[in-house]
């Protein structure tokens, strides 16, 4: 379960190859293909900020003693398999990225 965590808190804080990394850059180019120098650098700002209590989780998981008594085995299968999904799709899913974000460019071409 910490692995599958790790892969979803590393996506969160935009570390490669995971989606969140893609995703933040996608948005930061945008940004800076728009002109708005000062809009990317607040994001990337605020990126290493988040990034750090994302990765601050991961170091509580895998280096940290635990405190306390430990808590009881959790063998819910349903949520092994709904984190194993999502950190699949987490780590496989930029591959089909280009289609994916052509169709929302299309989509949302209209608007402007």
């Amino acid at each position: 379960m910490a692995g599958l965590v790790l892969c979803i808190m590393a996506s969160l804080a935009g570390i490669p190859p995971f989606l969140g990394f893609w995703t933040k850059l996608a948005v930061l180019g945008a940004a800076l293909n728009g002109g708005l120098l000062w809009l990317a650098m607040v994001g990337v700002i605020c990126a290493v900020i988040g990034c750090f209590y994302y990765l601050r989780v991961i170091k509580v998981m895998y280096f940290d003693e635990p405190v306390g008594e430990p808590l009881p085995r959790n063998n819910d299968r349903i949520l092994g398999i709904v984190l194993g999904v999502n950190s699949i799709l987490l780590l496989f899913l930029p591959l089909g990225l280009g289609p994916i974000m052509e169709w929302m460019r299309n989509s949302f071409a209209h608007l402007s």
